[in-house]
Formats: C-alpha cells, structure tokens, sequence
C-alpha cells in the first residue's frame, strides 16, 4: 500500500525519472489488478441476485485483493467466505506455480536453442 501511494504521489509530482519507471509500472498494474477484481466482484454480486453498492468500487480498485476478501465475507457469510478465501488463495498459488513452472521450461529451451551465452 505505501508503494502505491509513493508511486502515485511520484507521478502527480512529476517526479518520474527513467530510474523510477518501475513505479509508474507497478502503479498501473495495481490499478489494472484492482479493475480486474472489481469486474469479477460486478459479474459476481449479479449472478447472487445482489448489487454491489457504489462504495465497493474504489475499495476494490485501490485496496485489491484486500477488499476482495472483505467482499468474500460479505456476499456469502463467514464459512462460506472463508472457503472462498481458501479457494482464492489456492487458485493464486496454484498460478504462480504454473507460471514459475513455464519460465522454468522457457528458459531450458532457450538455453538449449541459444546456448548457455542467453543467460548473460
């Protein structure tokens, strides 16, 4: 959360460098994960017959996977939510493997095509 109120506030002040890109790029990514979370919310919140109030927007959008949990509970009571939670959890983990399993894979095959000098 700092990092993306340091970043925000670096690109208001126009404090942006070449440097400091990295923040511009996580700034948007975090805004970008955020949208993406509050239209899964939106699709969600509909299919349960609910309306996701208009305060629930920039929660989502801002504090992210945080507020997804807080909307977890919310929607579907604590045991549900808390499976939901699990589920999330899980669900994140298990990308992150695949994803780590991918570049693994990439990498190997580039090393074999290329050589090992890719590497440096």
């Amino acid at each position: 959360m700092v990092s993306l109120v340091s970043g925000a506030a670096d690109v208001v002040t126009g404090r942006i460098g070449a440097h400091q890109l990295d923040a511009v790029i996580f700034l948007a990514s975090a805004i970008g994960y955020g949208i993406l979370i509050l239209s899964w919310c939106k699709a969600d919140s509909q299919e349960r017959g609910d309306e996701l109030s208009s305060g629930w927007t920039p929660m989502l959008v801002v504090f992210g996977w945080l507020a997804l949990i807080a909307y977890l509970f919310k929607s579907r009571g604590f045991a549900k939510g808390l499976l939901a939670v699990l589920y999330t959890f899980g669900f994140a983990i298990g990308t992150l493997v695949f994803d780590l399993i991918v570049l693994i894979i990439g990498l190997l095959a580039a090393v074999l095509i290329f050589g090992k000098g890719i590497l440096k």
